[in-house]
């Protein structure tokens, strides 16, 4: 099935560990300041 978030094609049984700490479009909080944005786009806002 493909990801709602990043579109990736992974395994139903796997969907939900995905999309909770593998998906590089799910929302992270920055350790910071507090900010939700994309895992993706972490590193380069730290």
């Amino acid at each position: 099935v493909a990801c709602s978030l990043c579109s990736e094609k992974v395994e139903r049984d796997v969907l939900t560990l995905h999309k909770d700490e593998k998906c590089p479009q799910r929302i992270v909080i920055c350790e910071y300041c507090e900010f939700p944005l994309p895992a993706v786009d972490l590193l380069k806002h730290q």
